[in-house]
């Protein structure tokens, strides 16, 4: 999700395309895997509330209104994202103690 901080600094047509299909391939992963995480969390009761919550769209809306532009609102969204996975990476190594995967297969 790196790609968030370059778009606000394309200037012309194909470099908005190529940061658009980096993001394309990379945001589907990240949106499907935050919503397990969401879930994980607690009782599925409550999983639409923890998955509802996210404020991004409202704070980057007044980012962008503020500054006049979405170079600000595109660092912002970059900045929390890289943050996310750092937690996410965090909580990982809390709860297994490793970061690395263990692929095993029982069947």
């Amino acid at each position: 999700e790196s790609t968030t901080f370059a778009w606000p600094f394309a200037t012309n047509k194909s470099q908005l395309i190529a940061i658009v299909t980096i993001y394309g391939f990379s945001s589907g992963a990240f949106v499907a895997l935050f919503a397990v995480a969401a879930v994980a969390m607690g009782d599925i009761e409550d999983a639409g509330r923890r998955v509802e919550s996210i404020a991004g769209p409202p704070i980057s809306g007044a980012i962008s209104t503020a500054s006049r532009g979405f170079v600000a609102a595109g660092l912002y969204a970059g900045g929390i994202i890289m943050c996310s996975v750092g937690l996410l990476l965090l909580a990982r190594y809390l709860h297994l103690g490793r970061y690395g995967a263990s692929f095993e297969l029982s069947i």
